[in-house]
């Protein structure tokens, strides 16, 4: 995807979201928290579809704190729904992914991969 740079960390945890997904709002207390809880090794990227100062809006408004925002359409990373968290390595790679409201399951693999 131009304009990220995978290299930057270990792993980066993307966030593919949409200020229009109800799903990604209900969330924002379990982004907020993988924020606090994050390793040096993470880097958290938000890619939302809208324009970048409404996505930025979006993410203040929800108390959403992210390394970096991204502009783009969702499927030029692969993705067709929100929230998916893609959790991609050095290259570019992506490793593991989630789609959807996550389970509380899901929730901690998630966690496990990016916390310190």
């Amino acid at each position: 995807m131009p304009g990220i740079d995978w290299s930057k960390t270990d792993h980066t945890l993307l966030l593919a979201l949409s200020t229009t997904c109800h799903f990604c709002t209900e969330s924002a207390p379990f982004y907020q928290k993988l924020q606090r809880e994050k390793g040096d090794h993470v880097r958290l990227v938000a890619l939302l579809p809208q324009p970048l100062q409404e996505s930025r809006n979006y993410l203040d408004k929800l108390g959403i704190t992210v390394d970096d925002v991204a502009q783009s359409p969702l499927n030029s990373v692969g993705v067709s729904g929100t929230p998916t968290l893609l959790f991609i390595d050095n290259q570019g790679a992506v490793i593991d992914s989630w789609v959807g409201k996550l389970s509380e399951g899901a929730a901690e693999e998630v966690r496990a991969k990016v916390s310190k």
